[in-house]
């Protein structure tokens, strides 16, 4: 499948920064980073705010850890849902940015996922 960038094509940029910024930032947020997500957050409806992150969220650290915890045989939504082949998926060795596996294929001192969900 070609990886895209759509939000960096010439005509999405072109039709974002003709928003006047004080229509894409609203100071009376709470935080810095929904200030800066103020477009964003409007699509939402407001009883759902509460479940937003405040900040900033780093996903490669969380999709990391639970790779190195992942029993490919497991049930896993990916495989069932017929996005990842389930053999193709056992023999991946390749470990995430600072894994340290040991010869139960799990990290030492972290207790095995059942599953990735």
């Amino acid at each position: 499948m070609p990886e895209a960038s759509p939000f960096l094509s010439e005509r999405f940029l072109a039709a974002a920064f003709a928003i006047p910024l004080a229509d894409r930032y609203r100071p009376g947020l709470p935080t810095g980073y929904w200030r800066c997500k103020s477009l964003v957050l409007s699509l939402l409806p407001a009883a759902m705010l509460h479940h937003l992150p405040r900040h900033k969220q780093y996903f490669s650290g969380a999709i990391g850890e639970q790779a190195r915890d992942l029993d490919p045989s497991a049930p896993l939504l990916v495989v069932e849902s017929g996005l990842i082949d389930r053999t193709a998926l056992a023999r991946e060795r390749d470990q995430p940015a600072g894994a340290r596996m040991n010869s139960s294929g799990s990290c030492p001192g972290r207790p095995r996922a059942a599953s990735l969900r």
